[in-house]
C-alpha cells in the first residue's frame, strides 16, 4: 500500500553559525527547495496563561516519505500557515510487523511574540 505525494511544501536545511556585517554570530540556513510529502496537520495554537504575556506557539506535523530527511533547526514552509522550525529528530513508522512502509512524520513549531 502506498499514498500518494500530494502536497508540495518548502523545506531550508540549517546550514549552522555565520556571521552578520557587524560581526555577530548568526545562524543561517540554505535556501529553501520544494519537497513532496503526503500532507500535514496545523494542530491548532497555544498560549500560557500568564498575565502580560503574549506569546503563542504552533505546532505542526508533516507526513513524508522515507527519502525526505530533515534535520532539528530546518525550515519548513506550509502553504498558508508560514515558516516553522524542526522540532527534534523524525519518527519512524517503516519498521512496523506488517511490512508497511509508511513514512516519517516531522514535528514543526513556531513561536509568535
Amino acid at each position: 500500500m502506498s499514498f500518494r505525494l500530494a502536497q508540495t511544501i518548502r523545506h531550508a536545511t540549517y546550514a549552522g553559525t555565520t556571521r552578520d556585517p557587524r560581526g555577530n554570530v548568526t545562524d543561517s540556513w540554505a535556501d529553501y527547495v520544494d519537497a513532496k510529502v503526503y500532507g500535514w496537520v496545523v494542530g491548532g495554537s497555544h498560549e500560557p496563561k500568564i498575565a502580560g504575556h503574549d506569546r503563542v506557539v504552533v505546532d505542526a506535523e508533516v507526513f513524508g516519505p522515507e527519502s525526505w530527511r530533515t534535520g532539528s533547526r530546518d525550515r519548513v514552509e506550509l502553504p498558508g500557515f508560514g515558516a516553522f522550525e524542526v522540532i527534534g529528530d523524525q519518527e519512524d513508522y517503516n519498521h512496523g510487523p506488517f511490512g508497511w512502509r509508511p513514512g516519517l512524520v516531522t514535528n514543526l513549531r513556531r513561536v509568535e511574540g
